[in-house]
């Protein structure tokens, strides 16, 4: 899915960072900044060999409790629909079972946005609409915790709300499979009606 090496690029950082950087951090006071990945790091750490898988890993067990405050949350439009095929369709058993899965694997970029999601996070179900060139807005929740599945793979777990039906909004507002926006961004971006419609 991700290739191993020891500099990528995360989101909320703009800048390679090193791993040796990245591990200096996770001694740290949580931040959202300093939120990497547990898993890869882990690996890349053992690869590395640095220390042993999992010492990498109880140190690094933290991460998974760190919840953003209020003043670095950030609101998160998800497309529901992989590859724009509607029969893929995942909103029914995202809203049954309360989670949030990422299933654009041939974004490597997009993946890296949706691992940097944390708890505290606000995740909008969208669809993009090709034909109004709008975005349909199906759902919202919050994320409460996340935890990886059978293949190792990252699952939000949300508290959906979606009994106030749905919304469409202007297209450049989301046009990504996961877009992510502060609150400042969403304020300058959405229209007064999505701000009504988050607050039923």
């Amino acid at each position: 899915m991700c290739d191993s090496g020891s500099y990528r690029v995360f989101p909320f950082w703009g800048h390679e960072m090193s791993l040796t950087d990245r591990l200096t951090m996770i001694k740290e006071r949580p931040t959202r900044p300093s939120f990497v990945w547990t898993e890869r790091t882990a690996r890349e750490v053992n690869e590395a060999q640095i220390v042993d898988l999992a010492s990498v890993k109880n140190r690094l067990a933290g991460r998974a409790r760190y919840t953003a405050p209020p003043d670095v949350q950030r609101i998160v439009f998800v497309d529901f629909c992989p590859g724009g095929v509607v029969v893929n369709r995942k909103d029914v058993g995202w809203i049954q079972q309360g989670i949030c899965t990422f299933d654009h694997f041939s974004s490597e970029e997009q993946w890296e946005t949706f691992q940097s999601i944390v708890v505290g996070d606000l995740i909008v179900m969208k669809r993009d609409l090709a034909i109004s060139q709008t975005t349909r807005l199906y759902a919202h929740g919050r994320v409460v915790a996340w935890e990886l599945d059978e293949n190792r793979d990252r699952v939000l777990l949300v508290n959906w709300s979606y009994e106030q039906g749905q919304i469409e909004v202007p297209r450049i507002c989301c046009d990504n499979m996961v877009k992510i926006q502060d609150i400042g961004e969403a304020e300058a971006a959405m229209p007064m009606s999505f701000w009504e419609w988050l607050a039923v």
